[in-house]
Protein backbone atom coordinates (compact mmCIF):
# COMPACT_ATOMS: atom_id res chain seq x y z
CA UNK A 1 0.00 0.00 0.00
CA UNK A 2 2.82 2.40 0.83
CA UNK A 3 4.48 1.87 -2.55
CA UNK A 4 1.16 2.58 -4.25
CA UNK A 5 0.85 5.90 -2.45
CA UNK A 6 -1.80 4.82 0.04
CA UNK A 7 -0.02 6.19 3.11
CA UNK A 8 -3.05 6.14 5.40
CA UNK A 9 -3.85 2.52 4.55
CA UNK A 10 -0.20 1.53 4.93
CA UNK A 11 -0.03 3.20 8.33
CA UNK A 12 -3.17 1.37 9.46
CA UNK A 13 -1.87 -1.96 8.16
CA UNK A 14 1.47 -1.40 9.87
CA UNK A 15 -0.27 -0.66 13.19
CA UNK A 16 -2.45 -3.74 12.85
CA UNK A 17 0.47 -5.99 11.91
CA UNK A 18 2.50 -4.68 14.85
CA UNK A 19 -0.37 -5.36 17.26
CA UNK A 20 -0.82 -8.89 15.94
CA UNK A 21 2.89 -9.61 16.05
CA UNK A 22 3.23 -8.24 19.58
CA UNK A 23 0.30 -10.37 20.78
CA UNK A 24 2.33 -13.39 19.80
CA UNK A 25 0.43 -14.50 16.75
CA UNK A 26 3.62 -14.79 14.78
CA UNK A 27 4.76 -18.25 13.80
CA UNK A 28 7.70 -19.33 15.92
CA UNK A 29 11.26 -19.23 14.64
CA UNK A 30 12.02 -22.64 13.17
CA UNK A 31 15.35 -21.62 11.69
CA UNK A 32 13.76 -21.61 8.22
CA UNK A 33 11.94 -18.37 7.46
CA UNK A 34 9.99 -20.07 4.68
CA UNK A 35 8.04 -21.92 7.39
CA UNK A 36 8.09 -19.32 10.16
CA UNK A 37 7.61 -15.63 10.79
CA UNK A 38 10.26 -14.61 13.31
CA UNK A 39 10.92 -11.06 14.41
CA UNK A 40 13.65 -10.53 11.78
CA UNK A 41 11.11 -11.30 9.05
CA UNK A 42 8.53 -8.96 10.57
CA UNK A 43 11.16 -6.22 10.75
CA UNK A 44 12.04 -6.79 7.08
CA UNK A 45 8.45 -6.03 6.07
CA UNK A 46 8.23 -3.13 8.51
CA UNK A 47 11.42 -1.70 6.98
CA UNK A 48 9.94 -1.90 3.51
CA UNK A 49 6.78 -0.11 4.59
CA UNK A 50 8.62 2.62 6.48
CA UNK A 51 11.05 3.09 3.59
CA UNK A 52 8.19 3.42 1.09
CA UNK A 53 6.52 5.92 3.43
CA UNK A 54 9.83 7.83 3.49
CA UNK A 55 10.01 7.61 7.24
CA UNK A 56 13.73 7.12 6.86
CA UNK A 57 14.89 7.58 10.46
CA UNK A 58 12.47 4.92 11.68
CA UNK A 59 13.23 2.67 8.73
CA UNK A 60 16.96 2.80 9.44
CA UNK A 61 16.43 1.85 13.10
CA UNK A 62 14.28 -1.09 12.01
CA UNK A 63 16.87 -2.13 9.39
CA UNK A 64 19.63 -2.14 11.99
CA UNK A 65 17.50 -4.22 14.38
CA UNK A 66 16.63 -6.68 11.64
CA UNK A 67 20.23 -7.05 10.48
CA UNK A 68 21.33 -7.70 14.06
CA UNK A 69 18.90 -10.64 14.18
CA UNK A 70 20.30 -12.29 11.05
CA UNK A 71 22.95 -14.81 12.08
CA UNK A 72 24.24 -14.88 8.52
CA UNK A 73 25.09 -11.53 7.06
CA UNK A 74 24.49 -12.63 3.48
CA UNK A 75 21.40 -13.88 1.72
CA UNK A 76 18.32 -12.30 0.27
CA UNK A 77 16.82 -10.72 3.41
CA UNK A 78 20.01 -8.95 4.54
CA UNK A 79 20.52 -7.76 0.95
CA UNK A 80 16.97 -6.39 0.82
CA UNK A 81 17.55 -4.55 4.10
CA UNK A 82 20.73 -2.98 2.70
CA UNK A 83 18.88 -1.96 -0.48
CA UNK A 84 16.22 -0.32 1.69
CA UNK A 85 18.97 1.51 3.57
CA UNK A 86 20.23 2.70 0.17
CA UNK A 87 16.71 3.85 -0.70
CA UNK A 88 16.60 5.81 2.56
CA UNK A 89 19.89 7.47 1.63
CA UNK A 90 18.47 8.33 -1.79
CA UNK A 91 15.37 9.84 -0.17
CA UNK A 92 17.68 11.86 2.07
CA UNK A 93 19.53 13.17 -1.02
CA UNK A 94 22.75 11.24 -0.30
CA UNK A 95 22.72 10.01 -3.87
CA UNK A 96 26.33 8.92 -4.25
CA UNK A 97 26.30 7.05 -0.94
CA UNK A 98 22.97 5.42 -1.88
CA UNK A 99 24.33 4.15 -5.20
CA UNK A 100 27.56 2.95 -3.62
CA UNK A 101 25.71 1.01 -0.92
CA UNK A 102 23.38 -0.57 -3.48
CA UNK A 103 26.29 -1.50 -5.76
CA UNK A 104 28.30 -3.00 -2.89
CA UNK A 105 25.25 -4.92 -1.70
CA UNK A 106 24.58 -6.29 -5.17
CA UNK A 107 28.20 -7.35 -5.63
CA UNK A 108 28.25 -8.97 -2.17
CA UNK A 109 25.12 -10.98 -2.94
CA UNK A 110 25.88 -14.46 -4.25
CA UNK A 111 24.74 -14.94 -7.86
CA UNK A 112 22.31 -17.65 -6.72
CA UNK A 113 20.59 -15.08 -4.49
CA UNK A 114 20.34 -12.38 -7.16
CA UNK A 115 16.67 -12.99 -7.70
CA UNK A 116 14.45 -10.68 -9.74
CA UNK A 117 13.41 -8.88 -6.54
CA UNK A 118 17.06 -8.28 -5.59
CA UNK A 119 17.75 -6.88 -9.06
CA UNK A 120 14.59 -4.74 -8.91
CA UNK A 121 15.54 -3.26 -5.53
CA UNK A 122 18.98 -2.34 -6.84
CA UNK A 123 17.41 -0.65 -9.88
CA UNK A 124 14.87 1.09 -7.66
CA UNK A 125 17.66 3.03 -5.96
CA UNK A 126 18.42 4.78 -9.26
CA UNK A 127 14.73 5.24 -10.05
CA UNK A 128 14.04 7.18 -6.84
CA UNK A 129 16.90 9.60 -7.46
CA UNK A 130 15.97 13.07 -8.70
CA UNK A 131 16.08 13.06 -12.54
CA UNK A 132 19.01 15.49 -12.64
CA UNK A 133 21.31 13.01 -10.82
CA UNK A 134 20.23 9.74 -12.44
CA UNK A 135 23.03 10.23 -14.94
CA UNK A 136 25.68 10.70 -12.27
CA UNK A 137 28.75 8.49 -12.27
CA UNK A 138 27.59 6.55 -9.20
CA UNK A 139 24.14 5.92 -10.72
CA UNK A 140 25.66 4.83 -14.05
CA UNK A 141 28.00 2.43 -12.27
CA UNK A 142 25.12 0.92 -10.31
CA UNK A 143 23.08 0.40 -13.49
CA UNK A 144 26.09 -1.20 -15.19
CA UNK A 145 26.70 -3.56 -12.26
CA UNK A 146 23.07 -4.70 -12.18
CA UNK A 147 23.07 -5.18 -15.97
CA UNK A 148 26.10 -7.49 -16.02
CA UNK A 149 25.34 -11.15 -16.67
CA UNK A 150 25.88 -13.47 -13.68
CA UNK A 151 29.48 -14.55 -13.32
CA UNK A 152 30.83 -11.33 -14.85
CA UNK A 153 31.61 -9.72 -11.48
Amino acid sequence: MAKLGHAEGAEAALRQATEIFERGHAIADTGNDAFAFPERRFLLYMSGTLTALRRTAEARRVQESALALHPEKTGIDPALLHFEAALCLAHEHSTEEACQLAAATFLRTEPAHRTPIVEERAREVVEVLPPRVRGSRAARELREIVALPPGQM
